[in-house]
């Protein structure tokens, strides 16, 4: 397979064996030049590469719908990550779920209970991670106004 390499990030979804070789010429005044050679064997170790998770501060009334946002990106070139899961909890209860578009950013439709408190709640996302990245979470506020 060609391995292609961008602004110093490397990703790849196998194993690999990669042989290092490297050439040179020395220069011998008598006898001319003269070819170096050497050749290594290493073990190429390839990481998930770390996620970034940012959720939306909102505000919102009670029986009302907000909508909870949140984005996620790849570090450390803040590349958009589309088509990833992201779970959403409101004061730590599980509300739903949503996937992130090609621009990385997750919507969340939530119809607020009547019965939510007039207070700041804690909006928890999570992004459990995959193949290629790292899990990563965050946590923005949920302000209910009367």
């Amino acid at each position: 397979k060609e391995l292609c390499f961008r602004a110093g990030l490397f990703k790849m979804g196998y194993a690999v064996q990669v042989i290092f070789v490297f050439y040179g010429y020395a220069h011998e005044d008598v006898v001319g030049p003269r070819e170096l050679f050497a050749h290594d064997t290493g073990k190429l170790t390839v990481q998930k590469a770390p996620s970034y998770l940012y959720a939306y501060p909102r505000t919102g009334r009670q029986g009302a719908t907000v909508t909870l946002m949140s984005y996620l990106r790849r570090l450390p070139d803040y590349a958009k990550l589309g088509g990833k899961t992201i779970d959403y909890t409101l004061d730590g209860s599980a509300i739903g779920s949503a996937v992130t578009g090609a621009d990385g950013i997750a919507n969340l439709t939530y119809a607020i209970p009547a019965t939510l408190s007039i207070a700041n709640h804690t909006i928890g996302t999570s992004f459990a991670g995959d193949i290629s990245y790292d899990p990563s979470a965050s946590t923005g506020i949920l302000k209910m106004i009367p």
